[in-house]
């Protein structure tokens, strides 16, 4: 009997020629390995935030960072308070364009890529599908995906494909083709991911094949990461470098709400703490969990959800022990000022509102 399995490979990256941009994958994803970012005595940091640019000089301009800004910079948030002085780095709270007409914006979208046809309105987002290639953009996130429809999770799959570094040299050149709107220069590699088929006959090895490949981009504000399911920048593309999608949920920053610095942040373990209580208010046994990793960035939501304003977050990630319970992933303003953190929990708020209502089976507002 023959079986077919598909799943998806994070490979550890180094590598690439890249642009000073890029974006990526969903930093949602727990750490695959499980590992738990490695403790640094506070002691020992500078009380200093470290920018994206300054990650990218040591490990040079080809390197996925991975999370490795948002960890280590929470780390240094966590020396400052442990040596009593504010950490030092510009900082500020944000508020984004809006997303307008999403029908007129997939209209010029469309026709700098290409796509022909008439636009179609559904609930939460608007799409042109022209043959094989569809574009849609979302009502609420201004998240924008593209894909051709014949390709994208189809191909057959190959014993063996590209370099992380050719991979990368692809994904940038791509990007700077459906990437006109976005900030280019802000954005970072940050992960790729392999796509991976096994077909296996009876009791034999299974066969093992990559079928498609996305190279992730991620956002920076301030020169320091974006946490969260947005802020990134997706290419996908077939093993032999064809493309066969993209996807972003990233706006540009239409203006300043309020110019921070260190001394505006919150003890980072006094809100882990916090974090940690309410979970378990809301019964999950977080003696079953261990926390995988904690960051401090500016945190970004998802395509489907609405958010107007920008702020600093931390970022805590747990993983059941047995393995194959859900994992836990919590976002918390990293602002002590309960005027400032009711700015920055707003759009939080009004999504959750939003999706009560769902389950409740109301008609949410968008």
């Amino acid at each position: 009997m023959k079986f077919n399995k598909k799943w998806w490979m994070l490979t550890s990256v180094v590598g690439i020629a890249c642009s000073p941009m890029a974006t990526g994958c969903s930093s949602d994803d727990v750490r695959e390995n499980g590992s738990e970012s490695t403790a640094v005595s506070p002691s020992a940091l500078t009380p200093e935030l470290q920018g994206v640019s300054t990650f990218r000089a040591r490990a040079g301009a080809q390197a996925f960072l991975r999370d490795e800004p948002a960890t280590a910079n929470f780390e240094r948030v966590r020396a400052a308070f442990a040596q009593r002085q504010p950490v030092a780095g510009k900082l500020g709270i944000y508020e984004l364009e809006p997303v307008g007409d999403v029908a007129a914006t997939l209209q010029r979208r469309a026709a700098e890529l290409g796509i022909r046809g008439e636009v179609v309105k559904k609930l939460n987002h608007a799409s042109i599908k022209d043959g094989v290639n569809e574009l849609r953009i979302g009502e609420r996130s201004g998240a924008e995906r593209s894909l051709v429809t014949e390709l994208f999770h189809q191909g057959p799959g190959t014993a063996d494909s590209r370099s992380d570094d050719e991979y990368l040299q692809l994904a940038n050149r791509r990007a700077t083709v459906v990437g006109s709107t976005l900030p280019l220069a802000d954005l970072y590699p940050y992960k790729i991911r392999r796509y991976k088929n096994a077909i296996a006959e009876g009791e034999a090895e299974p066969e093992v094949t990559t079928y498609q490949v996305a190279v992730a981009f991620n956002q920076s504000i301030d020169d320091l990461p974006v946490i969260g399911s947005g802020g990134k920048l997706v290419i996908h593309m077939t093993t032999d470098g064809q493309p066969v999608g993209h996807e972003f949920v990233i706006r540009k920053v239409k203006s300043t709400v309020k110019e921070l610095d260190g001394s505006a942040l919150t003890d980072p373990d006094t809100a882990r703490a916090e974090v940690e209580a309410r979970l378990a208010r809301s019964g999950i046994d977080m003696s079953q969990y261990r926390a995988v990793r904690s960051e401090f960035g500016y945190q970004r939501l998802g395509r489907d959800n609405t958010q107007n304003v920008l702020a600093p977050h931390y970022g805590f990630y747990y993983e059941a022990l047995d393995g194959v319970s859900r994992k836990l992933v919590e976002y918390v303003p990293a602002l002590k000022d309960p005027t400032l953190r009711a700015i920055a929990e707003r759009d939080t708020s009004a999504n959750e509102s939003r999706k009560a209502q769902r389950r409740q089976g109301a008609t949410p507002r968008r």
